[in-house]
This record gives structure tokens, sequence and C-alpha cells, in this order.
């Protein structure tokens, strides 16, 4: 598996926590989550590839089980951006300016594009994704069921232009869903596809219209912490809504 690239390095999660790990007492702590964490990554990349080395091999040879292994690793939310052609210094600059995680951000558009492709991987990633959304959803309704949701509750979860309620549960005050990056595309192309604004937008609403959106919020929910914190502080509100002005989280710092 390794030797055709499916099993990554170090988790870009734990490769930023770096600098923690030279505090006494915190130090072990990291390190020890790190080797767990990373361990079961590895573990899953491996047993993954090894299901389906011999179909591939069958299929495409030594080149498809190289296709085979960046698609694991791509799939895991690992994928290599440097054979990609992006630096470190780029990388770096993603990390701290643009993107929350570069590598886990690429992922979801890289696993779909191999969808798109031809032959025993492009396969392999098509049943992959079927599943997990037949999964998805059946988990969702059991979940709902065990909830005492309704069939007319469920069944609007289920739709993707339904906004914050697709595939989640309100939990307290806010809105908890399943199936993490990849519900977040389908919740962005659903959004787009529920938006109905036509025309331009009175001089006075253009700015509501820039930064409420769904291009912009999808956008903001995929950036940096340095950058969302300081988009939230010039707009005074995140990308879902609630208020970050320093009285809001004054009064309820769960916020921050």
């Amino acid at each position: 598996a390794a030797e055709h690239g499916a099993i990554a390095g170090r988790s870009e999660y734990f490769a930023g926590m770096a600098p923690l790990e030279r505090i006494p007492g915190v130090a072990q702590i990291v390190r020890a989550t790190a080797r767990g964490w990373e361990g079961m990554l590895a573990a899953g990349q491996g047993y993954y590839y090894d299901g389906l080395k011999a179909a591939a091999f069958r299929s495409g040879g030594e080149a498809e089980l190289y296709r085979m292994g960046r698609y694991v690793q791509t799939y895991f939310g690992t994928t290599n951006i440097h054979s990609l052609g992006v630096g470190r210094t780029q990388q770096a600059a993603e990390n701290a300016f643009i993107f929350f995680a570069s590598r886990y951000s690429r992922s979801v558009p890289g696993t779909l594009a191999y969808m798109a492709g031809t032959g025993f991987t492009a396969r392999e990633a098509q049943r992959a994704m079927l599943s997990f959304a037949i999964g998805g959803a059946a988990t969702y309704i059991g979940i709902g069921k065990a909830l005492g949701r309704s069939d007319q509750e469920i069944l609007e979860g289920l739709n993707p232009m339904s906004g914050k309620k697709f595939l989640s549960f309100k939990i307290g005050e806010n809105w908890y869903g399943l199936g993490g990056a990849y519900r977040a595309y389908i919740k962005f192309m659903g959004d787009l596809a529920a938006s109905t604004k036509g025309g331009d937008a009175p001089f006075g609403q253009r700015w509501e219209s820039v930064i409420r959106n769904p291009i912009s919020n999808f956008l903001r929910s995929r950036t940096s912490v340095l950058t969302g914190s300081l988009i939230d502080v010039l707009t005074g509100e995140d990308f879902v809504g609630r208020d970050t002005s320093i009285g809001a989280l004054i009064s309820d710092p769960s916020d921050l």
C-alpha cells in the first residue's frame, strides 16, 4: 500500500499542533492522541487498498495500482498536495490564510473527480460514494425515527434545498449534521438551487447580498481560523448568521 502511495504521512491536524509538543505534560497527550489517530488512519488506508489491489491489477496493471493508491489517499482526506505541484510555502500560506485544512479541503472535490474518470478506480469511487449516500440517508432516517421525528420532518431533512436542516438534527439551539464535508458540498449545491434572488439588489442591500449568498457562506465555512475570525469581526456575524459582536461574545463566551 505504501509503495503505491495509499498511506499518507502525518495528519495535517496534528502537524499543526507541533508547538503544543513543547509544553511539558501536554506533549505526551498530544503525541499519544496523534499516534492513535494516525495509526487508525493508516490501517484504514492499508486495509482498503489491500482489499482492492488484486482487482485493480487485473484491470489495469501497475499503473492502476498507483491510481488506486492515490485515490485511497484522497478518499481518506489526506491528499498528497506536493504531487499536485503545491510547494511548502504555498501550503503554509493556504493553511494560514485560505483553507482550514488544505489537504482535506482538496480531498472532497478530488474524490468526486475520480468518479468522472474511467477504469477500475473510477468505478470504485462511484460505488463508494453511492454506498456513502445510501448509508448516510439510512442512518439519518434511523436516528430520526429513534428521536421521534415525523416522516415529514425526516423527508425535509433529506432535501438538500432545506438549508441547515439537511441531514441535521437540532440539539439545543444549534443544528448538527451528518456526513462531514460531503454533506457541506451537497448542501452548497442545494442552497444554490434554492436561491431565487435575481436582478440587481438595491444599493443598500448589495453588501448584504455579497456576504450572505450561498457561495460566500460556503467559502467562509472553508477558510482558515485567522481569516474566518477576521471576516466574522468585520461583518459582525459568522457564516451561519450568529452574532459575533463583542457584546454577544461577552454575554455568551461559548460562541468563541
